[in-house]
């Protein structure tokens, strides 16, 4: 979509469940779906739609719709406003989700620069879909830098953390440094990798 991406202040009438409190990797997986995406998408560029809209949109079944609406909503990520007879969708945070508006900036400003997206920011979230790779990072960055090192911060067992190390490398989180059994985060981060480092760490 071409239209610009812009995320609202909060309004009145919202309709939210109140002090939501979404933990990051729980977050990344609702976030990792290309359909919750493209709705996410679609918010932003066009604030106010309907779930009709949007199914008939998307070419998807109503409930189905609705379901991903409830998700991302469950996320702190947009806010539903009832007008008359109809529940419009918003690009609003939940103030009471901590972090929530940084994360939506971020979204926000990877479907407008990223060439790809979608597939960017599932490539990204999909990183950070699992508490133990959060419990990696968080390693790491306090000093843990080997295998054995990481292994024994973490506890996480062996072939579990082969695959968590993996998956972080494949996409783009770690590196590997050379020579050794080294790992650092990846310098040269774009938006949304930078915004969820910083919640991952808590920094």
């Amino acid at each position: 979509m071409k239209k610009d991406t812009q995320v609202w202040s909060a309004g009145t009438k919202s309709v939210s469940p109140p002090a939501l409190k979404p933990t990051l990797w729980r977050t990344c997986r609702v976030l990792a779906n290309r359909n919750r995406l493209r709705i996410l998408q679609d918010i932003l560029c066009i604030p106010g739609q309907n779930v009709t809209a949007m199914a008939r949109k998307f070419d998807m079944p109503l409930s189905v719709v609705c379901k991903y609406l409830r998700e991302i909503n469950a996320r702190g990520l947009i806010k539903a406003r009832r007008e008359t007879r109809f529940v419009s969708y918003h690009p609003i945070p939940d103030a009471s989700v901590q972090q929530s508006s940084v994360l939506l900036q971020a979204l926000a400003a990877s479907f407008r620069e990223q060439k790809n997206p979608i597939e960017s920011i599932f490539r990204t979230v999909t990183a950070f879909t699992h508490q133990r790779r959060i419990e990696i990072l968080a390693a790491i960055s306090s000093g843990a830098k080997t295998f054995s090192g990481i292994r024994h911060k973490t506890g996480i067992s062996t072939p579990a953390l082969v695959r968590h190390l993996r998956k972080l490398t494949r996409h783009g989180i770690l590196q590997q440094a050379e020579g050794d059994e080294g790992y650092a985060i990846v310098d040269g981060r774009s938006t949304l990798q930078a915004a969820l480092l910083k919640m991952a760490l808590g920094t």
